[in-house]
Parts: C-alpha cells; sequence; structure tokens
C-alpha cells in the first residue's frame, strides 16, 4: 500500500482498496461525493449495457443533481421512471423461457442497466450505501466485456484512470490558494461541470497561472493530452471548492 501503487496499478477494485485502507490509517472519511461520482463514471463506461432511454436518463440526471443543476423533483420522477424500467425489464426476463438467446442477452442488457440506474439515484439520494450499487455496476461492465471481446484491460485501465481523476494523488494533498479562484477560473470551471464537457482545461490552467498558480500537480493535470477527465475531477472541484 503505497504511493507507487497508487499510480500504476491498472485493477479498479485495487485503487479502492488502496484509497480506503490510507484513509483508515489516516484516520480520514473517505469523500462519499467522490465516490458517487465515481460510480457515476462506471455508469457512463457500461453505457453500451445501458439500453432503456429511463435509465440513461436517471443517470444523467442523478449526476446533474449531484452538482446542483437538477431539481429534487426531476431527481425523484427519474428514479420512479427507472424503477418501472427495472420492474419491466425484470418481467420481460422472467417470460423469455423460450426466447433465442440475443433476445435473451438484450434484455438482460435492459434489465442490467434499469438496476444500476435504481441503485444510482437511490445511493445518491441516501448520500451512501455504494457498494450494492458498484456490484450491479460490476454486472454491466461484464456485459460490456462480453460486447468488446478483449477489452478488459483497456476497460479497467481507464477506469482506474478515472479514480485518479476524481481523487487525485492521496498520498501528496494539494493546497489551493484561494487566490487562484478567479472569476475567469470559475467560469470555465462550472462550464466543464455543467456541459460535461472538459476540453478547455488547458485554459484553466492557464488562467490559474494568471492568478499565480505554481503548483505542478495542478497545472499539469489540467494540460496532460492523454488524461482522463469526468465530474468529480480533484482540480476542477478545487477551483469549485469542492474540496
Amino acid at each position: 500500500m503505497d504511493e507507487q501503487t497508487w499510480l500504476t496499478v491498472s485493477r479498479p477494485l485495487r485503487l479502492l482498496w488502496v484509497l480506503a485502507r490510507l484513509n483508515r490509517r489516516l484516520q480520514r472519511p473517505t469523500d462519499a461525493r467522490k465516490l458517487r461520482f465515481f460510480a457515476f463514471s462506471c455508469c457512463r463506461f457500461a453505457w453500451p449495457a445501458v439500453t432503456d432511454e429511463r435509465s440513461r436518463r436517471v443517470i444523467e440526471i442523478a449526476e446533474l443533481h449531484a452538482v446542483n443543476l437538477a431539481t429534487l423533483t426531476q431527481f425523484n420522477d427519474a428514479i420512479s421512471d427507472a424503477y418501472a424500467a427495472r420492474c419491466e425489464a425484470q418481467m420481460a426476463r422472467e417470460n423469455l423461457f423460450a426466447a433465442s438467446a440475443p433476445h435473451i442477452d438484450h434484455v438482460r442488457a435492459t434489465s442490467i442497466s434499469a438496476v444500476i440506474a435504481t441503485h444510482v439515484a437511490w445511493s445518491a439520494a441516501a448520500n451512501g450505501f455504494y457498494n450494492g450499487m458498484l456490484a450491479q455496476t460490476r454486472d454491466a461492465l461484464a456485459f460490456r466485456m462480453k460486447l468488446d471481446a478483449g477489452g478488459t484491460q483497456i476497460l479497467a485501465g481507464e477506469m482506474c484512470h478515472t479514480l485518479r481523476d476524481i481523487f487525485g494523488n492521496p498520498f501528496r494533498p494539494v493546497r489551493f490558494s484561494p487566490e487562484w479562484r478567479t472569476n475567469t477560473a470559475l467560469a470555465l470551471a462550472e462550464r466543464m461541470y455543467a456541459a460535461r464537457d472538459f476540453g478547455t482545461l488547458p485554459v484553466l490552467a492557464d488562467a490559474l497561472q494568471d492568478a499565480g498558480c505554481d503548483n505542478e500537480m495542478i497545472l499539469n493535470h489540467c494540460r496532460d493530452p492523454l488524461a482522463l477527465h469526468v465530474r468529480g475531477c480533484w482540480v476542477v472541484d478545487l477551483v469549485l471548492g469542492k474540496e
């Protein structure tokens, strides 16, 4: 359990274990908000298995609700629709004893995605209980891997990159100066969260540097052309004061 493991391992569950052990050792809580964003990202990775529009919508609304861009009413309505999708998929699956294999696969994917969506929404509303949600996500990822033969290691690597994007390097906490939080930096960060588009992170790095930021970890993370960024990105969170 060391920094090198966190930076190099390509097994997402191992990274989560490292993070949990480190937090226990330092007697600090694991950030539930960041775990929630990782769960959302897992659902995004499993997108090919999310075949019901209601299931996709609840994931999108849950993300927006987590960044205060969707109302509680919209959130609750999306949860109800996802629960209906889940029930319908389960009923359809139970009635397909003699169906063809491709049809069974389609219904299995729909059921998986509906269950995930319901877990994501419920867990976000309850502000916890991620284990069950991530277990359901693993089921959908298994289906995704079945669709993309040979892509297991690539997918696992992408999930690890996402974890590092969300949590940064927990072995080297970064101090963020309030002076770097200029109106320009805030506007860029807010737009990225609203659109789920992080293409302007290099521009954010320039804005932070203009404000006096000289932290190489922050600037390099923004300018890394190979980095994978999602809502919950540790640098964007620092700019928005979410840490």
